[in-house]
């Protein structure tokens, strides 16, 4: 026993030294990409918006995220990063100011926290048909928009995303976020929760919900967009599917500052306070019937 844990524990740290290895190759890749291309990163017709948010200095590798979204098999048809501080938006980096030119839209915003990378969307005049949110700090593969797309068109009515976790309840409520189980099935439900890291992709007529829902997220999950996400799918009839059986985490950026709001949110419970702030009654008797 004691034998095979080990070369458990040999294995998954190889393939933690591997991912980290190529995670600097993308970066350095990118970093020439950034440098030295001029096509568009965005298409010429159609397509669907991808938005995301970026600060402090994760500002000066989020090129590399938009990058790999730019280089995908399907490019969007607007690329929109929000920015929510001042002197970054007027000072952007040269990796910004060259995407930009390839037709990255940079946009200025309020300050929503982790809700920024798509709140601002909602609540402008006109909505996308459809909305793909990305991390900021992710290598995402050249199929990563198609393949959203085209599950999107297979159900079109449903949040559909790479990454998700099982809700587990019970008679007594909704147990403590780290209990919850990686998903492991391919099929709907109110029970799945999508995690926006590795991408989800969401119908207009769910925005109009989140757009009429306003800015409800401050007063309960104002560091938990996934949290309010979630709740505002269950309360609307949106179930959620995610794409592949088992979840899909791409590369993340060497300089990944992210661990922090993660030890924050969840190893620091503040995932269950914002669970508890945000789900009601309603939405606990809901889930659990969903869940027999």
């Amino acid at each position: 026993m004691l034998k095979v844990t080990f070369w458990f524990r040999v294995k998954r740290r190889l393939r933690r030294d591997f991912a980290h290895f190529l995670s600097f190759i993308f970066a350095f890749a990118y970093f020439w990409v950034n440098r030295c291309s001029h096509k568009s990163i965005v298409a010429a017709e159609g397509g669907v918006t991808v938005s995301l948010t970026s600060h402090g200095s994760r500002i000066e590798t989020v090129f590399c995220t938009i990058e790999s979204i730019g280089a995908g098999v399907c490019k969007p048809g607007r690329l929109i990063l929000w920015i929510d501080d001042a002197k970054i938006f007027e000072n952007l980096p040269k990796t910004l100011k060259r995407l930009q030119q390839r037709g990255l839209t940079v946009g200025f915003c309020e300050n929503f926290g982790p809700h920024t990378k798509y709140f601002p969307i909602v609540e402008s005049g006109e909505l996308p048909e459809l909305l793909v949110t990305a991390d900021d700090d992710i290598f995402y593969s050249r199929n990563w928009l198609k393949r959203l797309a085209e599950e999107n068109r297979r159900t079109p009515d449903m949040i559909v995303c790479y990454r998700a976790h099982r809700v587990e309840i019970s008679e007594a409520g909704i147990a403590p976020y780290q209990r919850w189980k990686p998903c492991n099935t391919s099929e709907a439900s109110y029970l799945n929760f999508a995690t926006g890291v590795s991408g989800v992709i969401y119908p207009k007529s769910y925005l109009l919900c989140l757009k009429l829902a306003g800015r409800g997220f401050a007063s309960c999950a104002p560091r938990a967009d996934d949290v309010w996400l979630y709740a505002m799918a269950i309360r609307n009839g949106f179930e959620i599917r995610q794409i592949f059986r088992r979840p899909i985490h791409f590369l993340e950026h060497p300089l990944s500052q992210k661990i922090a709001l993660h030890l924050d949110n969840v190893m620091g419970g503040r995932n269950d306070v914002q669970i508890a702030n945000t789900c009601t009654e309603r939405d606990i008797e809901f889930l659990w019937a969903n869940s027999k």
